[in-house]
């Protein structure tokens, strides 16, 4: 068996072996370290501490915890990190291609030896349980075994075009070359990890040097990340790290000409900021941006409901719903309206859904990342009630027991509420979703493209033609059809590509694909005549 296929979103599923790693990686955990500034590769603490902003990283399974302390970068150190990384430019591409996807390559058994390390890290930073946090990694590792295949079959991104019709004949070639700055990468707290390494693969990849500014919610990591990069054979000058507020750091980093490209993930709010503020400077085609969802499913009255429900239910609590990809919205034919709930709740309470510590090996929701989100989520199901909608609990786990000193919140579906209400309209990124009636196919793709996103959307039916018809009509970047393992969710590398259309996306490409590197580079044709 493969890394990248150990452990993945659909199975969640651990050895003995790896419980126990796990566990032991926890109790040697170094809970509250002090990490210092990475602006020139090497880690630095400066003078004058006391004078220094520092960003404290809490537990949000516990928040009187401390996992990390950070100094945060001040407006000099910013400078000097995009300074180091642009005197790296030629560095990195006189490397070459070959040995770009070498030291990629090198990344895969540095990811297995700290695996169980970078779990426990992800579990006290933003409370994944342990099969979501393992599937976060080795996910990293199926992404290298993706660009190695999509750079192999593309020849590395180069292309001959005919020759000239005329002697001396003209010979040309198409190849795409690095931007010739710095790629900035800002990271998003829901996966801190891989999606960091995405990015700055795909950049470094292309031969680009990268400053990674990571989550201020998980820094530890996307350090972790930064180390593995620089193990692997990338210069240290080239890969650097920093973290704090995205008013003083990213957006140092978005303002800065000499940043010749913007990776980011995050919300449509800020990945709209990013895009204006570029603009505004006359860079507009200079950022890649994934932002969210607001994602539908489809459930006809040719469905096999159980598969529509575990499906449904799978995609609703991974990650207690802070995924762009997570369920929102569900529409169903109104003849089995009734009965696709009933087999819902069933499910739900089949599954035995357990809230709690997500470092116990029975939980099956962690804590959301802030008290904000704890509080909207549970005032979400106060408006429902009051517009009179129905509220159903998808977890057996009482509320009295949660513990209160973390974010823990109820899983929850709602019933009987407007398509148009905000709360079946809004992105949340909480455990719960909204279940609709509608009359038809067509009515039902109709609602599920009534939405500025367009991210991830699927269907369950047996039917050929209503498949075809979903998927020929749906707008959505990723689509899914009569998928148990996640109706929405659990896109994994090498076998399926990530991006959303209209709002949930700027670049046009979508992650682990075949051209997703392209993102980081820029075309040139060079047309040469020889003559003997």
């Amino acid at each position: 068996m493969t890394m990248s296929n150990k452990i993945t979103y659909s199975s969640l599923k651990l050895s003995e072996k790896d419980h126990e790693a796990y566990e032991k990686a926890l109790a040697n955990f170094n809970l509250g370290q002090f990490c210092g500034l990475f602006v020139d590769g090497n880690e630095k603490m400066p003078f004058a501490m006391s004078m220094r902003d520092t960003l404290t990283d809490f537990d949000p399974s516990d928040t009187s915890r401390i996992v990390s302390r950070f100094i945060v970068p001040d407006a000099l150190d910013i400078e000097l990190a995009i300074t180091h990384a642009t005197s790296a430019c030629k560095k990195i591409e006189k490397m070459g291609w070959e040995r770009r996807l070498e030291i990629l390559l090198n990344m895969q058994p540095l990811i297995a030896n700290r695996a169980h390390n970078i779990a426990a890290t992800l579990t006290y930073e933003i409370g994944k349980t342990r099969g979501e946090a393992y599937a976060e990694i080795y996910e990293v590792s199926a992404m290298i075994d993706a660009y190695k295949r999509f750079a192999n079959e593309q020849n590395f991104w180069q292309w001959p075009l005919s020759d000239g019709m005329d002697a001396p004949f003209e010979k040309t070639m198409v190849s795409m070359q690095p931007l010739g700055g710095p790629v900035a990468i800002i990271g998003p707290f829901n996966f801190p990890f891989a999606l960091v390494a995405n990015s700055a693969m795909a950049a470094f990849l292309a031969g680009n040097p990268i400053i990674i500014k990571g989550s201020v919610d998980a820094p530890l990591a996307g350090l972790e990340w930064r180390n593995i990069m620089v193990d692997a054979g990338v210069p240290e000058e080239a890969c650097l790290y920093l973290t704090g507020p995205g008013k003083q750091v990213g957006d140092a980093l978005i303002r800065s000409r000499n940043i010749a490209h913007i990776g980011f993930t995050g919300s449509r709010e800020i990945g709209f900021h990013i895009s204006h503020l570029r603009a505004e400077m006359g860079l507009p085609n200079t950022i890649t941006a994934e932002m969210g969802g607001k994602n539908a499913v489809v459930v006809t009255e040719n469905a096999n409901l159980e598969t529509a429900a575990n499906g449904i239910i799978k995609s609703c609590i991974g990650f207690s719903g802070q995924k762009c990809s997570a369920v929102s919205r569900v529409y169903v034919a109104r003849k089995i309206y009734r009965h696709l709930i009933a087999v819902l709740l069933e499910k739900a309470r089949g599954q035995k859904i357990i809230v709690g510590d997500p470092k116990l090996r029975e939980t099956t929701l962690g804590p959301l990342i802030s008290a904000k989100g704890k509080n909207w989520h549970n005032r979400i199901g106060e408006i429902v009630l009051t517009q009179k909608g129905s509220i159903y609990k998808l977890s057996a786990t009482s509320a009295d027991g949660l513990n209160n000193v973390g974010h823990f919140v109820l899983p929850f579906m709602a019933s009987d509420i407007s398509h148009n209400h905000p709360v079946a309209r809004d992105e949340h990124f909480t455990p719960f979703f909204t279940v609709h009636p509608v009359d038809t196919l067509e009515e039902a793709v109709n609602k599920v493209n009534d939405s500025p996103y367009g991210l991830c959307a699927g269907i369950f039916t047996t039917i050929e033609d209503e498949m075809d018809y979903f998927e020929d009509n749906v707008e959505a970047g990723v689509t899914y059809v009569n998928r148990r393992a996640g109706a929405t969710t659990g896109a994994w590398p090498t076998i399926q590509a990530f991006g959303g259309w209209k709002e949930s996306g700027i670049g046009g490409v979508q992650a682990f694909g075949p051209y997703y590197v392209l993102r980081f580079s820029r075309q040139q044709t060079r047309t040469r005549v020889s003559r003997k």
